[in-house]
C-alpha cells in the first residue's frame, strides 16, 4: 500500500457515507493469524438501465512480499469478489503482467484497453454550449445524476451539462495535475455514451474546457460510442477491468471509486 496516501486519506474507504448499508470494508489474509494482506471494497447502489445493482470497487491490494506467487493473492481476490449478487471494477490495476494474471484468474475481464486524448486547436466551438453552474446543472440532471452528484461534489468531481441544438447531455470530469503540472481532465461518465456525443465533439469539448495547449481531456474507449474523428488512441498501461455477469460498456464509469476517496489519477 502506497506511504504517499496518508492515513487521514485512507481512512476515507472506510468511512464514506452514501446512504447504502455497505456488506463490509474488504477482506484481510492471514496466515498464522497474522494479517499478510487486504483488499478494499467501496459499495454503492446504482441504477442501470432501471435496475438497482449492487456495484463494489476493488482497491488498496496489497500482500505482504514473503506471501505472494504461491496463489494467496488470487485466494484473496476470489473470496473478496465472490457474492454472485454484486458486480466488480477494478480500474487502477497496475500494469504488473502477474497482477493481471491474477484478476483474470479471479474472473474479471478486460473493460477498455484504450482510451483517447485531446488537446486544444483552433476549431470553432460556437456550436456548444457548456453549462457549469452547480444548481442548473442540477435542475438539468436526473434523479439519479442529481444523488451522484451531491455524494461526490464534496470529492472535487466537476460535472458540465453540454448543449448542441435540442441535444444536451451531462459529462462529469476529474480535474488533475499530472507529470511536469500538465492539466487533466479525465471523463468519469457520460450520461450518453451510445449517442457518440464524445467521439464527434471531443475536440470542441477540448477547445471549451482545457486551459493550456499542454492540457489534456482523456475519455476511455467506452465513453465515446465510436472512434472519434479527432484525438490520439492511447494505450492504457493495463485494462480497466470488471467482473460482472451483465454489466459492461459505458455503464461501468469511474463514480463510487478510490479515485474519488482516495484523491487517485488515471492512467
Amino acid at each position: 500500500m502506497s506511504r504517499k496516501i496518508s492515513p487521514e486519506r485512507w481512512r476515507r474507504i472506510f468511512e464514506y457515507d452514501w446512504g447504502m448499508r455497505k456488506p463490509n470494508y474488504g477482506y484481510v489474509a492471514e496466515v498464522d493469524q497474522r494479517i499478510v494482506g487486504y483488499v478494499g471494497a467501496i459499495h454503492s447502489d446504482r441504477i442501470v438501465d432501471g435496475n438497482r445493482l449492487g456495484i463494489t470497487n476493488m482497491c488498496a491490494w496489497y500482500l505482504e512480499k514473503d506471501h505472494r506467487g504461491n496463489g494467496a493473492g488470487l485466494r484473496l481476490m476470489a473470496e473478496a469478489t465472490s457474492d454472485p449478487e454484486r458486480h466488480f471494477t477494478s480500474m487502477t490495476s497496475t500494469s504488473n503482467p502477474r497482477t493481471m494474471g491474477v484478476l483474470r484468474a479471479a474472473g474479471f475481464e478486460s473493460l477498455d484497453d484504450f482510451r483517447w486524448d485531446w488537446q486544444r486547436n483552433a476549431q470553432s466551438t460556437d456550436n456548444i454550449e457548456a453549462i457549469s453552474e452547480i444548481e442548473e446543472i442540477l435542475s438539468r440532471s436526473t434523479e439519479q445524476e442529481q444523488d451522484i452528484l451531491q455524494d461526490l461534489l464534496p470529492f472535487g468531481v466537476v460535472p458540465i451539462v453540454f448543449r448542441k441544438g435540442d441535444f444536451e447531455t451531462l459529462i462529469v470530469f476529474a480535474s488533475t495535475v499530472k507529470g511536469d503540472d500538465q492539466p487533466w481532465l479525465d471523463v468519469l461518465y457520460t450520461r450518453d455514451a451510445r449517442s457518440g456525443f464524445l467521439a464527434e465533439f471531443g475536440q470542441q469539448i477540448a477547445n471549451i474546457l482545457l486551459p493550456s495547449n499542454d492540457a489534456v481531456l482523456s475519455a476511455d474507449r467506452r465513453f465515446c460510442g465510436k472512434a472519434p474523428a479527432s484525438g490520439t488512441q492511447i494505450t492504457l498501461p493495463a485494462p480497466r477491468f470488471v467482473k460482472s455477469p451483465s454489466l459492461s460498456g459505458s455503464a461501468v464509469d469511474h463514480l463510487y471509486t478510490e479515485l474519488q476517496l482516495l484523491s487517485l489519477k488515471l492512467d
